[in-house]
């Protein structure tokens, strides 16, 4: 994904979409365009989990959440994020100056997924995704998915999702760990 638009506390990250290339077809024309927006969707998924897994082990955010200065001002702190996925159509355009010049995505879909990062806050949820994403993943994804409930935004129902994290199990970084990299637990047994 990239990142393209800080929204204060939020940041809008985006995956775009292969189109279909005439005839039917995907416009790279290895994979069908189905099994590429599944990709997109698993990978975009796997992402965010990654991103959660990283922040509840990164010792330097754990240093923030030790910290005595911050722990006197804000009882049991902790760093936490809120993340969306949503899928749908966006208009792609120029905004800027003579000196910088980014993208902008401008889309009812858009505020849909910014509404769903709001609603991962009541829902006290780290990651929450739409149904029109959960109807592309995987199979083996969506086993690994449950639904919470239906919520109206904008006037429209979209069905709400989250991939279950435990919030307190971490599993501890060894020391050749790189960024990103996939730490799996000794026993699986012992996850809770």
């Amino acid at each position: 994904g990239v990142a393209n638009k800080n929204l204060g506390d939020a940041f809008l990250v985006l995956w775009k979409m292969p189109e279909e290339a005439p005839g039917g077809t995907a416009t790279d024309g290895k994979m069908s365009l189905a099994s590429q927006k599944t990709e997109i969707a698993d990978r975009s998924l796997i992402a965010f989990v990654k991103v959660l897994a990283e922040l509840r082990r990164s010792e330097e955010v754990l240093k923030y959440v030790h910290d005595s200065r911050i722990g006197e001002k804000f009882e049991l702190f902790q760093v936490e994020l809120g993340l969306s996925l949503h899928v749908g159509w966006a208009i792609e355009g120029p905004i800027g100056s003579d000196f910088k010049i980014d993208p902008a995505y401008l889309s009812p879909h858009v505020n849909v997924t910014i509404q769903l990062e709001l609603v991962s806050r009541r829902y006290d949820l780290p990651l929450l995704f739409s149904e029109s994403l959960y109807n592309l993943l995987s199979l083996r994804a969506k086993d690994r998915v449950r639904k919470l409930d239906v919520v109206s935004i904008d006037g429209q129902k979209h069905g709400l999702f989250t991939f279950p994290m435990a919030k307190d199990y971490v599993v501890h970084q060894p020391s050749t760990h790189t960024l990103g990299d996939v730490i799996k637990p000794e026993a699986l047994d012992e996850v809770p």
